[in-house]
């Protein structure tokens, strides 16, 4: 995300809601906070330019959540 390369998920429907809010951020926002960093000034990962996010989901699967 930093240096502005592809990332892929695959299964979104099986992820926690969590994932998936934290996905939302980042694909509207291009920004993903990080709770491991709160209390410091880089509590937010930026995507640079050129990054993309990939995500694919199963029609047929209902997910687990």
């Amino acid at each position: 995300m930093p240096r502005g390369g592809i990332a892929r998920v695959e299964e979104v429907t099986r992820c926690l809601p969590e994932v998936r809010d934290a996905l939302v951020s980042l694909l509207s926002e291009r920004r993903i906070a990080v709770p491991e960093l709160s209390g410091s000034d880089d509590a937010l990962a930026h995507a640079a330019p050129g990054f993309s996010l990939i995500a694919t989901a199963n029609l047929r699967d209902q997910g687990v959540f």
